[in-house]
């Protein structure tokens, strides 16, 4: 994406669209909940993104909340785009892997899209990192995907002024260094970029605008368990050890570091082109004052 989008003005169209009873049942993450926690510091600039991720919490109640969303917004004028890979189908048979995702374009909009995502549950992603569900409505089925660890973010989400919750970056980080325990060869899309260096490199970039802010890292740590115990009780001692392997390992492969700092720079950081040697020093402290220091605490 070219464009910079204004954070607060994308939050408030999204609670606008969507039904007023949904919007307590919504925490959005990614750059744009990211975008608005650090509106001090990107204030000049917007955010650089094309993706408005909304999770749908609690998961019991995931398919209805989906379901009533979804609907809502295309009575709204918000478009699908399907694809000749995944198009638009009312067969219950379809196979899951070959249903679009719940993406959604504001009417005559091309620049960003909103997708939902599934709450996650034991259940679900037990034996894999990522389940997908078969949502039903009435324009079709849809695949209703999820990810483990994105749990965290259901974590004390933030509320704003727009009646929806954001993530905090401290849930987004924990949860993408538990998603990539090792530098991955899986690509985004048609790229070269390895989905496992942009989502480290997030973690860079959240640490660098916690940095910018005068706000305090050292605190994550004892948050970082408290969340585990929550939300992973049986794994806590596993998850926070294991917790900085794939950031050690990236900040020490100078091909996937630089790629990390660059889909940070076209990304989170657009409006600041943070240099590598920054990031690189961003990391370590990271290390010593977040990694290291949950380490300690379940040793």
């Amino acid at each position: 994406m070219s464009e910079n989008l204004s954070p607060e003005n994308i939050l408030e169209r999204v609670s606008s669209a969507l039904p007023p009873q949904s919007r307590k049942n919504i925490i959005v993450i990614g750059s744009l909940a990211a975008g608005h926690y650090f509106s001090s510091v990107l204030s000049n600039g917007g955010i650089r993104t094309k993706d408005v991720d909304c999770m749908i919490w609690p998961h019991a109640n995931v398919k209805v909340l989906a379901r009533d969303v979804a609907e809502e917004l295309i009575d709204r004028g918000w478009q699908f785009k399907f694809t000749k890979e995944y198009p638009q189908s009312y067969d219950k048979k379809t196979e899951i892997k070959k249903l679009p995702m719940v993406r959604l374009y504001p009417e005559s909009e091309n620049e960003w899209f909103l997708e939902l995502l599934n709450s996650p549950n034991s259940e679900l992603t037990q034996k894999s990192m990522r389940s997908a569900e078969k949502l039903n409505t009435k324009h079709g089925y849809f695949a209703l995907c999820g990810f483990k660890y994105l749990s965290l973010v259901e974590v004390n989400p933030i509320p704003t002024q727009y009646e929806i919750a954001i993530a905090s970056p401290q849930m987004m980080a924990l949860a993408n260094l538990l998603h990539h325990p090792s530098i991955g060869e899986g690509k985004i899309g048609a790229t070269n970029v390895k989905r496992s260096n942009k989502d480290l490199g997030r973690v860079l970039a959240l640490a660098y605008l916690m940095t910018e802010s005068n706000k305090d890292l050292r605190t994550w740590p004892e948050q970082w368990l408290a969340a585990l115990k929550t939300k992973f009780p049986n794994e806590v001692r596993e998850l926070a050890l294991r917790s900085g392997d794939g950031l050690r390992t990236l900040l020490n492969q100078d091909y996937d570091f630089e790629q990390a700092v660059k889909t940070c720079n076209d990304g989170l950081l657009a409006n600041r082109k943070v240099t590598s040697e920054q990031l690189k020093i961003t990391g370590m402290r990271f290390m010593d004052d977040v990694i290291d220091r949950l380490e300690g605490l379940v040793r």
